[in-house]
């Protein structure tokens, strides 16, 4: 699987949202009703980009202007899932995929696929 290398969104934050709007990492917390230290994790790229601070984000922006939150997630999975390609890229090399019969096998069972139970702790 080919993966380009998508940024993480804190650098969309940093690069060109807070510039295009002449505000401070401060200013940009205070608006986002976070702390300087949270917002500067994720513009320097230090912490994801969670579904609390896109739902903030989309807050903020307004999702008509490019700012929803599900914007924010896709570019933090499409950043997460590229770094974890590259860090096991090796160990998911070595994994055998599931013949095509299995999923045949599958679809003719009568029972329907079910999670695993877990397993309840005492």
């Amino acid at each position: 699987m080919k993966m380009f290398n998508p940024p993480h969104p804190g650098e969309t934050l940093r690069e060109d949202l807070l510039p295009a709007l002449g505000l401070t990492v401060t200013e940009a917390a205070a608006a986002l009703g976070v702390s300087r230290a949270a917002l500067s994790r994720v513009i320097n790229c230090r912490a994801a980009v969670s579904p609390e601070m896109a739902l903030r984000l989309e807050r903020w922006l307004g999702a008509e202007h490019g700012g929803s939150a599900d914007v924010w997630m896709r570019k933090q999975v499409a950043h997460d899932l590229a770094q974890a390609e590259k860090a096991a890229r090796s160990v998911i090399r070595r994994i055998k995929p599931l013949a095509p019969a299995s999923f045949e096998s599958i679809a003719a069972s009568p029972a329907p696929m079910r999670a695993i139970p877990s397993k309840e702790v005492n």
